[in-house]
């Protein structure tokens, strides 16, 4: 569903190019509209850590599916190594490696490395960029 409408707007933004005469493709994509593009969670407390922090409600992991909870964590990333990964959604490979090299920083409030963000890990991402309860 997400495709068509994705190549409808595309087809939509560069038939409209034509007819204004700008010369140049644009390519147009259709905005999030729904409750499933939000990330759900609710508070937890890590038991390495002083206080609560919000983290998701289920764990992240490699997919190729868009997770709107995974742009937060490519974020964290960037954040604590430099601007290593595209924030994009998609939990794939350079992501979980990302992700492990962290569990393995900061292995003392992660609690393994499994390259999966649970609660532990994803409350230490949040400890390690900041994020005060």
């Amino acid at each position: 569903m997400k495709m068509q409408l994705k190549k409808r707007a595309a087809a939509l933004a560069t038939a409209a190019t034509m007819v204004l005469g700008l010369g140049t493709a644009v390519v147009a994509t259709a905005a999030p509209a729904s409750a499933s593009d939000m990330c759900f969670g609710s508070w937890y407390q890590n038991p390495a850590l002083p206080y609560t922090l919000w983290t998701p409600d289920h764990n992240l992991g490699y997919n190729t599916n868009y997770d709107p909870c995974v742009p937060d964590v490519q974020s964290r990333i960037n954040q604590i190594y430099g601007n290593v990964l595209t924030v994009d959604g998609y939990y794939g490979a350079q992501t979980q490696s990302w992700v492990r090299k962290f569990q393995s920083d900061y292995s003392w409030c992660s609690f393994g490395v499994d390259g999966v963000v649970g609660r532990n890990t994803h409350t230490c991402l949040g400890y390690a960029t900041g994020q005060q309860h």
